[in-house]
């Protein structure tokens, strides 16, 4: 029986002695970093390390003759890291070393539940120490000094490393930049780094590369603030953050260009958001509607007065008049854009004779390119006198007639108005053809004689209008910006023009001619929207909601299909009598 309890002693001895050695050897604590930050002589050292989950451990901050600086407490999370900060003065131990440039060194000991300890140097620069590490910052003008200032000093001023790996050397080139600009100081040497990182990211040579990590960066986001906008300007750069890559890349073409890489970022802000309004206007100078909408939007930063009061024309005008000008690059110069042709566009009986491009547009369309909102100059303007007696009262007086109508009676009225003035002809006695298409050519001489913009002095070098019936009609609509024909340089004379283009013709005639109300809500739509060209989308839904045009009895448009005779003229004659909307 001794025996056993011996036995038993023994064993719960060995047990005994065994358990902790166990546990010191799988139970550790490792500081994994230490970085700090400093006001004054004060510091601020951030821990980083890990240790067995949910357990304490102690953080002891000793001077070189082991006096206690710091004791702190932490307790390991689910996953065993742990951070904590601990605050450290240093003036009682300023005169531990001899030279006022060196660093005041202190160990940092971590000691666990189970007396497992782990310890890391930390050499703390006093305010002179530093201030003396900054004059070599200031002192360096080549990139391999100012790369030596920063690999060998960044955790005395707690610069952030997340991205200085790797671009290195276009970092210290843009800090020395900035300590050219302003010295270096304690105060802003890790402000400037930081800027020295920020613009090193913005403007890098690629205009496609990614902008939006750093700009919506946790640390260089809120110097930028890009994302958060300013001054009423939030909204602005969700517009570009859902712009594709390459309406990006134009953006960043204009903001980041070599010239525009400095350090004041309120002034870069501007021009970044002046960029993205310049990006909207120059896309949609085709469709005011958007352009409008987009400043209505944002109007809490642009402070444009009376936007929301502004009649349609005088909307058209002023959006045309700064597409006319070089775009600017701040806010100012742009409200003083808008207050100039704000001016011009609300003066009592001076409407605003200027034309609404350079006369350049896109290649899509049957109509030359261009779209909706846009009248092109070409070579000169459409006059603002009166039409000459062409406004009918409500029906046609003439008692002209065609035999050919039947199906075609909603057209009835139209045929016979233009008829009666010359405008129109029928193809054989009696008959008017409602149901043939009509040409580019034709249709071309409608518009000339319904609005009075025939000029024989008109010129065009549309290769295929030359020595044709129709050439002083075309030159005349050429003249006035309503077409400007294919990027082959012809006009398409025998080419059937489709419904929309059709539109985008009209449309531009009515705007010149301030005679088509953009305050109509453009609520009357068509099911198929999505097959009307871009170009002509704006055109075709303004004159849909000034009851010049509707669809068929399906509610389609069908843009593509060749525009019939009586289609033509219905359209006019809806345009010049206000008589509903067209087929």
């Amino acid at each position: 029986m001794k025996k056993i309890i011996s036995i038993f002693t023994v064993t719960c001895m060995l047990i005994a002695m065994f358990v902790p050695f166990v546990s010191a050897a799988s139970d550790s604590v490792e500081i994994i970093t230490v970085t700090y930050t400093s006001t004054g002589d004060e510091f601020i050292l951030t821990v980083k390390g890990v240790t067995t989950p949910k357990k304490n451990v102690s953080l002891t901050v000793k001077n070189v003759n082991s006096e206690i600086r710091a004791l702190e407490q932490v307790r390991s999370g689910d996953d065993g890291s742990f951070v904590y900060e601990i605050g450290v003065e240093i003036t009682e131990d300023k005169g531990l070393v001899a030279d006022p440039a060196l660093p005041i060194v202190y160990t940092l000991y971590a000691r666990n539940y189970n007396n497992a300890t782990d310890s890391y140097v930390v050499p703390l620069y006093s305010n002179e120490a530093k201030q003396r590490i900054v004059d070599k910052f200031n002192d360096a003008t080549t990139i391999k000094t100012m790369t030596d200032c920063i690999d060998s000093y960044n955790e005395t001023f707690g610069f952030n490393m997340a991205y200085y790996q790797g671009n290195e050397d276009a970092i210290a080139n843009n800090l020395i930049a900035a300590k050219n600009a302003e010295k270096l100081t304690l105060d802003n040497i890790s402000k400037s780094f930081d800027k020295a990182v920020v613009v090193t990211k913005l403007f890098v040579s690629d205009a496609g590369a990614d902008r939006t990590e750093i700009i919506e960066h946790t640390v260089y986001g809120t110097m930028l603030e890009f994302n958060t906008g300013f001054d009423g300007a939030d909204s602005l750069y969700p517009e570009y953050k859902v712009m594709t890559d390459a309406e990006k890349k134009t953006v960043n073409s204009v903001v980041f260009a070599e010239d525009n890489k400095k350090f004041d970022f309120v002034e870069l802000k501007e021009e970044f958001f002046m960029a993205v309004t310049g990006k909207k206007f120059t896309d949609n100078k085709e469709d005011y509607t958007v352009i409008y909408e987009f400043l209505k939007s944002h109007n809490d930063w642009f402070k444009l007065e009376n936007l929301e009061d502004l009649k349609s024309t005088e909307i058209a005008e002023i959006i045309s008049g700064i597409l006319d000008e070089e775009f600017p690059d701040n806010k100012a110069d742009f409200v003083k854009l808008y207050d100039k042709y704000y001016e011009d566009a609300t003066e009592d009986g001076e409407p605003v004779k200027k034309p609404v491009t350079d006369g350049s547009g896109g290649s899509s369309g049957g109509s030359g390119g261009g779209g909706g909102g846009m009248i092109s100059s070409g070579t000169g303007e459409i006059g603002y006198e009166p039409k000459p007696e062409i406004k009918p009262e409500n029906k046609p007086a003439q008692t002209l007639s065609f035999n050919d109508m039947k199906g075609y009676e909603w057209a009835n009225d139209a045929v016979l108005y233009l008829a009666g003035k010359g405008i129109v002809n029928g193809k054989a006695e009696g008959e008017f053809a409602p149901s043939d298409n009509i040409t580019r050519e034709e249709f071309a001489k409608i518009l000339v004689l319904s609005y009075g913009l025939y000029d024989e002095n008109a010129e065009c070098e549309f290769k295929d209008a030359e020595n044709r019936w129709s050439y002083k009609y075309v030159a005349s609509l050429y003249k006035y910006g309503v077409v400007q024909g294919y990027p082959d340089g012809n006009f398409g004379v025998n080419n059937l023009i489709s419904r929309e283009d059709m539109a985008v013709m009209l449309y531009r005639i009515l705007l010149n001619k301030l005679e088509i109300d953009h305050e109509v809500p453009m609520d009357k739509t068509f099911k198929d929207k999505e097959s009307i060209s871009e170009y002509a989308l704006n055109s075709v839904l303004m004159l849909s909601a000034n009851g010049v045009i509707a669809g068929d009895d399906t509610g389609n448009f069908n843009p593509k299909k060749g525009a019939t005779r009586a289609e033509a003229c219905q359209m006019i004659y809806n345009s010049i009598a206000g008589e509903g909307g067209s087929k």
